[in-house]
């Protein structure tokens, strides 16, 4: 859905709706003060979108659906690295990066294995899908050598192939545990030899979820931001069961849009039942940030 388009099928709080659950006596943010109340829904550990949310003049509340912990198989990552590094030459012809949670647990055997930051990888390309990705490897001291154009794992599949002969490429891909089968399946099918090594595992944190539900039926919250598919599924579980516990239909309040983080994001979000208003554009976390200030302003 395109932004304007999404700024008339989903009304801003401030106006009256039959679809809102908020009461006609309850003020809205404009008339509480302060800010729009946008909900924090990822774990923020270096506090970056938190400073953006407020930086855009919202109230952020720290509702994180999910929490990240050790894969179930930590020696895999282990074992992936030390034939990044070997003596003799790497194993690997690129180190692929989709999201900068990745980056800590790779830097962590990086220097297990004697290596300090800046991290000199010859002969290994760095491929990230996107600047927020890249930024996290910069800062541990890995320079990234390629970004698609757009920040998506598909655009990455497509421009792939524009920079080196896939065939026979052999990728270390240090992911989520329970990460999507389309970028490594694509690579895959190009040629490329790619290992999978889990660097972290996302766990649903169903308590705030079910926070952050009872809020939005509350009419506490002004907007949603999901920045991936783990959370949208989260909320979208607390949001049937919360509806199933008080006898009320699960509908989405049409008054409080959800902004998705890119195209991923929001089939998820579709899957699990959450109407989107608004995709950003880029997908990134600037472009969350954008469209919230638009569905909101």
């Amino acid at each position: 859905m395109k932004l304007a388009d999404a700024l008339n099928a989903a009304p801003h709080p401030d106006r009256g709706t039959g679809g809102s659950l908020r009461s006609e006596g309850e003020s809205s943010w404009s008339a509480r003060g302060g800010g729009p109340v946008v909900a924090m829904t990822r774990p923020d550990e270096d506090g970056r979108f938190t400073a953006m949310l407020l930086a855009a003049g919202f109230t952020a509340p720290q509702l994180p659906l999910t929490r990240i912990a050790e894969p179930g198989d930590a020696d895999r990552l282990d074992r992936a690295v030390a034939r990044l590094v070997e003596s003799g030459g790497p194993d690997f012809d690129v180190l692929l990066l989709t999201s900068g949670r990745a980056v800590p647990p790779l830097v962590r055997r990086l220097e297990a294995q004697g290596l300090r930051p800046p991290f000199r990888l010859p002969g290994v390309e760095v491929w990230v899908v996107g600047p927020a990705t890249g930024t996290a490897a910069r800062k541990a001291g890995i320079t990234p050598d390629r970004v698609p154009r757009t920040f998506v794992a598909e655009a990455l599949l497509s421009e792939a192939r524009t920079w080196r002969e896939l065939e026979g490429t052999r990728i270390l891909f240090p992911r989520a545990e329970e990460g999507r089968d389309l970028l490594p399946e694509g690579l895959s099918d190009a040629g490329a030899v790619v290992t999978l090594a889990p660097a972290y595992r996302t766990l649903p944190d169903r308590e705030r979820a079910g926070d952050l539900a009872r809020r939005v039926r509350a009419g506490t919250i002004d907007a949603v931001p999901l920045t991936a598919g783990s959370a949208a599924r989260t909320l979208g579980g607390a949001w049937r069961g919360d509806a199933a516990e008080t006898d009320q239909a699960p509908e989405w309040p049409p008054g409080i849009p959800i902004v998705a983080i890119g195209p991923a994001t929001r089939d998820q979000c579709e899957m699990a039942g959450l109407p989107v208003a608004v995709t950003a554009a880029p997908h990134s976390l600037e472009g969350v940030v954008a469209a919230l200030r638009e569905v909101l302003g």
